[in-house]
């Protein structure tokens, strides 16, 4: 790890535990039964060192400072996926391919990417699950390795279009390298991640929302 990102992560560390000494309110403290990824330990922590190691892969200086500034926002929120599977909330997902993008829709006759992702979870019990990409990726156990991607788990990515959030867009992993989500100009499709062209230089990282 450089040795900049190591003073970035004791910094985040540092700060995650000073919100859990003065945090009155339960919902602000990561639940490890509720969130992704191995049992055992903060998944706030782990995924501030999981952050620290997508950090070291940007050479971008730029977007290595917009990914920091995001941090410091907070990951490894609580989300609870007990009463579904990664099944379900992609059989959901399913049934909008070929629906058309629409920024901020949420239906049949127009979705944009965040909508999709959080219209699949919510019609499985995960409430509340809104917001732009930026907002989503805040849940859950960060991935910074993809080869360690499984079926469920939520893609993000930097720079599809010009914008104030670091991260513009988001899908569902299928596994075997493909991921459901809207795209802006074929609307709800599956795609390959590993797509040199696109989507792979603007893949960031991912996040565990459901337990192993």
């Amino acid at each position: 790890m450089k040795p900049r990102h190591l003073l970035f992560l004791l910094a985040l560390l540092g700060a995650c535990k000073l919100l859990q000494k003065t945090s009155t309110n339960p919902v602000d403290k990561p639940d490890d039964k509720k969130i992704a990824g191995p049992k055992g330990g903060s998944v706030a922590v782990r995924s501030q060192a999981a952050f620290a190691q997508v950090l070291d892969q940007v050479d971008d200086k730029a977007l290595r400072r917009q990914l920091e500034d995001f941090a410091q926002g907070g990951l490894g929120l609580p989300l609870d996926t007990e009463g579904t599977s990664p099944n379900a909330v992609i059989k959901t997902a399913e049934k909008y391919l070929g629906t058309p993008h629409r920024g901020g829709g949420r239906d049949r006759s127009g979705i944009d990417c965040s909508g999709l992702v959080s219209v699949a979870f919510e019609a499985n019990g995960v409430k509340p699950f809104r917001g732009s990409s930026n907002s989503l990726a805040r849940y859950g156990l960060v991935i910074n390795d993809r080869r360690e991607l499984q079926r469920g788990d939520l893609l993000f990515f930097a720079r599809t279009y010009k914008a104030k959030d670091v991260l513009t867009h988001t899908g569902i992993y299928l596994g075997d390298g493909k991921f459901i989500h809207t795209s802006s100009s074929k609307g709800v499709v599956v795609s390959n991640l590993e797509d040199p062209s696109y989507w792979l230089p603007r893949y960031v990282f991912a996040t565990r929302v459901f337990a192993p």
